[in-house]
């Protein structure tokens, strides 16, 4: 191959084409493993059919979060200060009469409330949801009687008229499975397609340049030929038909070779 020539515009490259048509097609070469490499590392039609199986992956992650365990615990402390009721006036002012209490225009609670629970739904469609809970009270007042309890709930939500069952209910998780192996497949098919055209071009390529190359050395022979005859001719050992012959043969392998250039050149663009 011959050194690499570099041009500028595209009239500097059909200049060299018709004028230098016996010049080898030079470029740097790249073998079909790297082809197909680079097309999976930088073609963008590849990148966006992985993007599509995460996405597919993560709507599947978030449809089986519908069926996971939902906890809660929360904490909740309250005061509050309401004022004397009539009866409670009474009684106060009678326990300060008597020096047991003090006076005061209001009563003071305080409220401490935790609470824990969780959720699971099932795949029939059945929700499950237990809570414990516990309530303390502390009021200001000895009239006032702290209220101390704990609860305990179960709700069961059983879907009677739709949506019950695996089918039904499981439907979103169902779909984004099915969405998830349809995007796996699809970009198998998509990055198969694009490795196939890559792989077709690359040999497509290679094709070009061995006939460009043969067709080069047919060329040389050509001219040799022809400078052959042309010495017999002016020698006058040969008739001058066969230089003019020689001539049309030469031509025709020329253009010959200025076609297999420029079809090199394109295939490589590919």
């Amino acid at each position: 191959m011959a050194p690499l020539i570099k041009v500028r515009g595209f009239c500097l490259v059909l200049l060299f084409q018709f004028i230098l048509p016996s010049v080898a097609f030079s470029q740097s070469t790249i073998s079909l493993s790297d082809a197909v490499l680079k097309t999976l590392e930088l073609n963008p039609g590849v990148r966006i059919q992985k993007q599509n199986v995460i996405q597919s992956a993560g709507d599947l992650q978030i449809a089986t979060g519908e069926f996971d365990f939902i906890t809660s615990l929360s904490q909740t402390w309250e005061r509050e200060r309401l004022p004397l009721t009539l009866a409670s006036e009474a009684a106060l002012a009678t326990r300060a009469a008597a020096g047991t209490a003090e006076s005061a225009d209001f009563v003071e609670t305080e409220e401490l409330t935790y609470s824990f629970g969780f959720a699971k739904k099932f795949r029939s469609g059945i929700t499950l949801t237990p809570s414990v809970s516990t309530l303390n009270t502390n009021p200001s007042s000895d009239f006032t009687p702290p209220e101390n309890r704990s609860d305990v709930n179960l709700n069961v939500v059983i879907p009677l008229l739709r949506n019950f069952g695996e089918k039904n209910s499981g439907a979103n998780l169902l779909a984004a499975e099915s969405t998830l192996t349809a995007s796996q497949y699809l970009s198998k098919f998509n990055i198969s397609s694009r490795v196939f055209i890559t792989a077709s071009s690359y040999w497509s390529s290679y094709a070009a340049e061995k006939n460009f190359e043969i067709l080069s050395d047919g060329g040389a022979r050509a001219q040799y030929t022809f400078d052959r005859v042309k010495t017999r001719v002016d020698a006058g050992e040969a008739d001058p038909v066969e230089l003019e012959e020689a001539k049309a043969r030469l031509f025709a392998i020329k253009s010959d070779i200025r076609n297999a250039r420029l079809k090199a050149y394109t295939t490589r663009q590919t």
